[in-house]
């Protein structure tokens, strides 16, 4: 259960991040369901890749400026996941805007 549930985190706040992206960049956009899948791909892949870097887990990157505990652990998750999911989204958002045809 301590594995599952930043994951979830990750999930839940890269998907909000990602809608955050699409409602503050209209241009980066792809709808609400587009916007979520890519923002809950970016949380989980940043969650996933950072936890198996050595010393470059979300909770220690953020538990020096939060201290050490549950609470910061589950901040460092939900900000990761969030700033993930935003920079996914932001990129593929923009690149799908400058390949896709102007009507």
């Amino acid at each position: 259960m301590e594995h599952v549930l930043p994951f979830i985190l990750s999930l839940i706040s890269g998907a909000a991040g990602g809608n955050i992206a699409g409602g503050v960049v209209n241009r980066a956009s792809l709808g609400t369901g587009g916007n979520s899948l890519l923002g809950a791909i970016g949380g989980a892949l940043s969650g996933y890749i950072l936890n198996f870097l050595p010393g470059t887990s979300t909770a220690s990157l953020f538990s020096s400026v939060l201290g050490a505990g549950t609470v910061s652990d589950v901040v460092s998750n939900v900000v990761g996941g969030g700033v993930s999911g935003i920079v996914l989204t932001l990129v593929v958002g923009l690149i799908k805007s400058m390949v896709s045809p102007r009507t």
